[in-house]
């Protein structure tokens, strides 16, 4: 290996490019350290999308190709088929949400008794169809009530990565903590609300670092004084709003 690149930015990762003995080395400058080690850097900006911090790198590698900031992700038409086949025929008026309430930490999650809540005003107050993912540990996450609903596809541990990104694909709307799922509707351009948990002290700045333009971000604000996480009445709210300008869009 010639080349390596600590993306974040740190002394551990530099310190591993080092050890390995490669002996182009790059990394972050302002960040967490390393950049010593490094024989070229990018600036950290906190401002600035972490993906777009990443494609900073190409002209110290020596292209200038203009790549958006967005994931992509190449589904076989056997995955689209399938997921097809998981949502059903489409009925008037009744869109695809997707819900993923797992997140990597507790503090990081918008809570399960709130996404809970969310569901139940969703199934109450709208036609949608809906679609659990998450790993098999999210399965219980969400309390629904007793029987089968043909509402609410349980897809938690029955699916993987990919074929949750499939049905991500083909959804109207995605609602889910800070996860991958957030970054699988940004692959797609699919409208997503992402619900962040006490963890984060600004939703703006997570938007910012993380976000993509037909997404919105809900949280904290510390610094202007909102120091608690969003009611599930209020996300309930902020997803009625987006669904009528993705509508609008639409026309």
């Amino acid at each position: 290996v010639s080349h390596g690149i600590d993306v974040l930015g740190s002394r551990q990762g530099s310190w591993l490019l080092r050890r390995a003995r490669i002996p182009h080395r790059f990394g972050v400058r302002g960040y967490a350290g390393g950049d010593g080690w490094c024989e070229g850097c990018v600036a950290f900006r906190e401002d600035r999308r972490v993906s777009e911090t990443a494609l900073a790198f190409l002209p110290l590698l020596g292209t200038e190709r203009d790549v958006e900031a967005r994931p992509r992700l190449f589904l076989t038409d056997s995955e689209k088929t399938t997921a097809e086949e998981h949502w059903g025929e489409r009925e008037r008026d009744e869109l695809r949400i997707v819900i993923a309430p797992g997140a990597g930490f507790p503090e990081k999650c918008w809570g399960d008794d709130n996404f809970t809540e969310l569901i139940l005003l969703l199934l109450e107050h709208t036609p949608h169809r809906f679609a659990l993912i998450g790993s098999q540990e999210d399965d219980n996450r969400v309390s629904l009530p007793d029987g089968p609903n043909s509402r609410i596809l349980k897809l938690c541990g029955a699916t993987s990565l990919r074929e949750s990104a499939a049905l991500v694909s083909r959804a109207d709307f995605v609602i889910t903590n800070t996860t991958v799922t957030m970054h699988f509707a940004g692959a797609f351009r699919i409208p997503s609300l992402t619900l962040l948990g006490p963890w984060h002290e600004s939703a703006n700045l997570h938007a910012r670092q993380w976000g993509y333009p037909e997404g919105t971000v809900l949280g904290r604000e510390v610094s202007e004084g909102r120091s608690s996480i969003l009611s599930p009445k209020a996300a309930f709210e902020a997803f009625r709003k987006q669904i009528v300008r993705r509508n609008e869009t639409l026309r």
